[in-house]
């Protein structure tokens, strides 16, 4: 897969955003907030090969449900044949159409899109969508290789924890952003 992963990203590695996939330390620290939940909706953007997907289905509730989305047409292959699990749904479309795939609101979002490589107007499509799916107290966890999307998360999320993965390649940066609980 990481092969698949290298051939895609040369090919279009503004979209991709890495020339190699996410280290399972990076996976795993992304999902460690999961176990601790009876989060039923889940959503993965920018799936990839799928090492994220893995550990967020190992950290899912028996009973959730996880619709992980995926531009690539090689990926969205790659992930068809790698995971039969019932909970797991593969969507072929764009991050910022999760409300038209995704019933009700979303308890987290996992995310490993190369934001700060979109153009300025489609990150903010995507942020604004994540931000109207997640339900009150939901949670999105974004991993970036630099912490400048900080600047752009503030404007969304009050809370907001920063995590250092040094074990990835290259050091990535975890995002976990909570939305605010209406009162």
């Amino acid at each position: 897969m990481s092969k698949a992963f290298f051939f895609q990203s040369i090919k279009n590695f503004s979209r991709v955003g890495a020339v190699w996939p996410s280290s399972a330390v990076l996976a795993r620290k992304m999902t460690k907030i999961l176990k601790k939940t009876k989060a039923q909706t889940v959503v993965e953007l920018g799936a990839g090969t799928g090492i994220i997907t893995r550990e967020i289905l190992a950290s899912m509730s028996p009973d959730a449900k996880l619709w992980s989305f995926e531009v690539d047409s090689i990926f969205c292959e790659i992930l068809k044949k790698e995971f039969f699990d019932p909970r797991i749904k593969i969507v072929s479309d764009c991050a910022s159409k999760i409300s038209q795939h995704v019933p009700g609101e979303i308890d987290f979002i996992f995310s490993g899109l190369p934001l700060l490589s979109f153009p300025a107007q489609k990150r903010k499509q995507i942020l604004d969508a994540i931000e109207k799916a997640l339900a009150p107290g939901g949670f999105y966890v974004q991993f970036n290789y630099s912490p400048t999307p900080l600047l752009s998360f503030k404007k969304y999320f009050s809370d907001i924890r920063i995590a250092f993965v040094p074990w990835n390649l290259p050091p990535a940066f975890v995002f976990i952003c909570r939305k605010k609980v209406d009162k």
